[in-house]
């Protein structure tokens, strides 16, 4: 028994292929995947830099600083590493036409 899927509309009307599909949803799945890796990182990093007393209910206001500012340090160097890949990426793609 053999499904066939029914294409997608696209935005400007036109339609997506089965396959097309199938990459949008692997893409989507390694995004997601992504993040939590990164908020997994981010958590490691800085938590256990900035957070000192585990007994405590709420963090102080210095470990709520130092949260801010290693969470701010983390997504700048991460923006500028995927920058920095893109970049890499465009110049491949320009040199390999």
């Amino acid at each position: 028994n053999i499904k066939l899927k029914r294409p997608t509309p696209k935005m400007d009307g036109q339609q997506i292929s089965a396959q097309e599909e199938d990459m949008m949803k692997v893409i989507a799945k390694l995004e997601a995947e992504d993040r939590m890796r990164m908020q997994n990182q981010l958590v490691e990093l800085c938590f256990g830099d900035c957070a000192g007393d585990m007994r405590k209910g709420s963090l102080t206001p210095a470990e709520v600083k130092c949260m801010n500012f290693c969470g701010d340090k983390f997504f700048l160097f991460n923006s500028k590493v995927g920058q920095t890949y893109q970049d890499k990426q465009a110049d491949f793609a320009r040199t390999n036409m």
